[in-house]
């Protein structure tokens, strides 16, 4: 019984934590303006919220920065 029940709390962890890591992933995202700044959401980060993120030459997300969240 306690085999059965700490290997379901392991999956349980392992299984979250894969969703943290894949909705935190932003560094490295394609983007479209070349070495520019621009502005974006994902529905899985920031709630929803609006950051602002760096596009470098290689049209990917080199870098970010949440905007703050407002209390509606």
């Amino acid at each position: 019984m306690k085999v059965i029940s700490l290997a379901s709390m392991i999956m349980s962890v392992v299984v979250m934590a894969d969703a943290v890591i894949a909705a935190t992933t932003i560094i490295g995202r394609p983007c479209a303006d070349a070495d520019a700044y621009e502005c974006g959401t994902l529905p899985d980060h920031n709630n929803g919220a609006h950051f602002v993120f760096e596009c470098g030459s290689d049209h990917t997300i080199t870098g970010y920065q949440d905007c703050p969240t407002v209390a509606r």
